[in-house]
C-alpha cells in the first residue's frame, strides 16, 4: 500500500457529525477512519512530513497545524481540519492529495482537492491563520528553481493563503487584481494515458462553448450558458492569483504529462497566455485548472 497526504474538514455543529466532542488528535483520527473507512489514518505522521531535516526545521518554525477547528469557508460554522498520512483499501492504495469538507447543510463529506498534481514532489505544511477576524489555511512548501534542462539553481520556501468557497479551495491575496476578465479559454493536450483533451471558453457575459475531443465524458461541440456564480468564481480566482504577473511558459521536469494552454482576455484589452506542461506552473494556477476542469462536467 502506498501513502497519501490528506487534509479533511468536517462540520462540528451538525448533529450527524458529532465532531464537537473531539478534543484530541486520537479522537480526530478515529472519527475520520470510521467515517471514510481508511485502513490507516495518522495525523501529521513524521515518516511523511518530516522526511528531510530542512523540512522538519521549517515545520517546527511555523508551528504546523495538523488538526484544528476553524471556519475555513466563512459560513459561520466551525469545521475540523486535519492533515494526515493514510492508506486506502484500494488495490493500488493511492489517492490524490485532497481536502474533505462537510459544509453547513451537507450530510456527507465532499472531496475538495488540493490538488495532488502540484504536490507530487513537494510537501505542504499547513497552518491555520487569522486575517481580519477570518480563518484561512496557509500552506508553506519548498520550491526549486531549475534551468530548461532541469538543473537545480536554488530552493526556497514560499506560502499560499487559501480558503474554501463553493466546495473549492481558492487563493486569497491582501492585494487582489481588480481588472475584470472578458473571456477565459483553456485547451488541453494528450498525455501518456487518458488525460481529458478538450477546449473550454467562458465569456464574462456567461456565453460559453465546449469541445470534448478525447477521454471526456461528452464529445463534440456544445454551446453553453455559464451560471453567474461560475463567473464570480472565475473572477475570484483571477483576481487573487493575479495572472498578469505570471510567466508565459511553465514545464515540469518529467515526461508524458499533459499541457494546458490558458488564454485570458481582460476588459482593458490585456491578453495573457500561459503554456503549462504538467499543469503545475504555480500552486494557485493548479487550483484554477482544478475549477475549470470541473466545469466541463456538465
Amino acid at each position: 500500500m502506498k501513502a497519501l497526504l490528506l487534509a479533511a474538514f468536517f462540520c462540528v455543529h451538525c448533529s450527524f457529525c458529532q465532531t464537537g466532542k473531539i478534543t484530541t488528535k486520537g479522537e480526530a483520527e478515529n472519527f475520520v477512519k470510521q467515517k471514510l473507512k481508511y485502513k490507516e489514518f495518522n495525523i501529521g505522521d513524521s515518516s511523511w512530513h518530516y522526511a528531510e531535516k530542512t523540512d522538519r526545521g521549517m515545520a517546527d518554525s511555523i508551528g504546523v497545524d495538523y488538526w484544528k477547528k476553524a471556519d475555513l469557508d466563512h459560513n459561520g460554522t466551525e469545521d475540523l481540519f486535519v492533515m494526515a498520512y493514510a492508506e486506502t483499501e484500494r488495490q493500488d492504495g493511492f489517492e490524490e492529495v485532497m481536502i474533505l469538507f462537510s459544509g453547513k447543510n451537507q450530510k456527507i463529506p465532499v472531496k475538495i482537492k488540493l490538488p495532488h498534481s502540484f504536490f507530487v514532489t513537494v510537501k505542504p505544511f499547513p497552518k491555520i491563520i487569522s486575517i481580519n477576524n477570518l480563518k484561512y489555511l496557509q500552506l508553506t512548501y519548498k520550491l526549486t528553481e531549475k534551468t530548461v534542462n532541469c538543473k537545480e539553481i536554488k530552493s526556497y520556501y514560499t506560502a499560499d493563503t487559501l480558503f474554501v468557497k463553493n466546495n473549492f479551495l481558492v487563493p486569497y491575496s491582501l492585494s487582489p487584481n481588480k481588472i475584470d476578465f472578458e473571456s477565459i479559454k483553456i485547451r488541453t493536450s494528450n498525455c501518456f494515458g487518458s488525460c481529458p483533451v478538450f477546449e473550454l471558453i467562458i465569456n464574462h457575459d456567461r456565453t460559453s462553448s465546449y469541445e470534448g475531443i478525447e477521454y471526456t465524458s461528452k464529445k463534440g461541440i456544445f454551446n453553453l450558458k455559464a451560471d453567474q456564480k461560475e463567473i464570480e468564481m472565475i473572477s475570484l480566482f483571477l483576481s487573487h492569483i493575479d495572472i498578469t504577473t505570471l510567466k508565459d511558459s511553465y514545464s515540469v521536469c518529467w515526461t508524458d504529462s499533459q499541457t494546458a494552454y490558458l488564454t485570458i482576455v481582460y476588459n482593458n484589452g490585456t491578453v495573457k497566455k500561459i503554456e503549462d506542461y504538467g499543469l503545475a506552473g504555480t500552486y494557485k494556477l493548479s487550483l484554477l485548472y482544478e475549477y475549470l476542469f470541473k466545469l466541463t462536467e456538465f
